[in-house]
Formats: structure tokens, C-alpha cells, sequence
């Protein structure tokens, strides 16, 4: 299976494909995959470096270790598709959390049978 990444602003370009796309923001996606707003707005009002960026990564991993541990399926139920896209708002080449799900999501591949291609920024 292979992992895509995209703007949600772009998510016709995934339907267009045919592609299983999956908002993972927590204002309008799926909550138990989207940062929490508490380290969501911290790492907003940061200086947005190197150490935010590190708070913010522990402290999201940490939820989806949490999943992994209590809902394993949640996870799981994802890598059950040929293509998945993870889209939240921040524009490409930004630091964000989908590129963290998308890691995590190889990781739980790997545990569970999946063969899992991270596939990187979906174009054109």
C-alpha cells in the first residue's frame, strides 16, 4: 500500500485519482488522528523552531501510541487501502502531522504485515 500526503485544500486532486483520503485535522477531520488542540496551538504560538517542533512531534507521537495501544484497528483499518491519502491544512514542505502519521502508519505496517510505501506530496 502506499501513503500519500496533500493539502486538504487539494483533495479533489485525490478524489480525481480515486484515492481512499482521510482529513486528519482537528477542527473538521478525524479527531483520534489529529494533534490535540492543546500542543496544536502551543506549537502555533511558538517560534516554530527546531524545539517546537521536537515538543510537538513527542507529545504526538505520544497520542498515537496511545491508539496504537487501545485501538489498534483505528490504525490498522488504514493501511487496508491501496492508496491513502492523510491531508490536513498545512501547506507542503511545512512541518506537520501528517508526515508523522504517515511514518507512524509504515511503522504499524511493518507490526502487522503491511507492506507500506511513504509515496511523499500528491501531485499532478
Amino acid at each position: 500500500m502506499r501513503i500519500w500526503t496533500l493539502q486538504l485544500a487539494k483533495w479533489r486532486l485525490a478524489k480525481s485519482k480515486g484515492f481512499y483520503a482521510v482529513d486528519i485535522t482537528v477542527k473538521s477531520g478525524r479527531k483520534e488522528l489529529a494533534p490535540d488542540w492543546d500542543f496544536l496551538m502551543a506549537y502555533k504560538n511558538s517560534t516554530k523552531d527546531a524545539t517546537a517542533e521536537a515538543d510537538y512531534t513527542v507529545k504526538y507521537l505520544y497520542k498515537l501510541e496511545r491508539l496504537l495501544d487501545s485501538d489498534a484497528e483505528v490504525l490498522v483499518s488504514l493501511l487496508r487501502h491501496e492508496d491513502l491519502v492523510l491531508m490536513c491544512y498545512c501547506p507542503a514542505g511545512k512541518f506537520c502531522h501528517r508526515h508523522l502519521l504517515a511514518k507512524k502508519l509504515q511503522d504499524v505496517g511493518m507490526m502487522f504485515g503491511f507492506d507500506v510505501e511513504l509515496c511523499g506530496e500528491l501531485t499532478d
